[in-house]
């Protein structure tokens, strides 16, 4: 398997490897802590954490299709509810 360019091939099949850099340049005077705390901030915006989450454990599509119908079945109920 190779994972050059973002992508790599198995079996024949092409899987997209989605890249998601966080850089951080210390400033001048900043302290580790200060850098730390500003890394993991980045890292919260940009949805790493969120990703690694989500990808801990294989999810079936059908499950993945089903978690998204119940989502947008309460996001529908909220905005029926925000709108009265």
């Amino acid at each position: 398997m190779e994972q050059e360019g973002s992508t790599f091939w198995n079996s024949g099949r092409e899987l997209k490897w989605e890249v998601c850099v966080v850089r951080l340049r210390l400033r001048d005077n900043e302290s580790v802590q200060e850098a730390v705390r500003r890394f993991r901030k980045l890292c919260d915006y940009s949805g790493i954490k969120k990703e690694l989450r989500r990808r801990e454990y294989f999810e079936k599509p059908s499950e993945a299709r089903r978690r998204e119908r119940r989502r947008a079945k309460n996001r529908a109920r909220m905005n029926q509810a925000m709108s009265r």
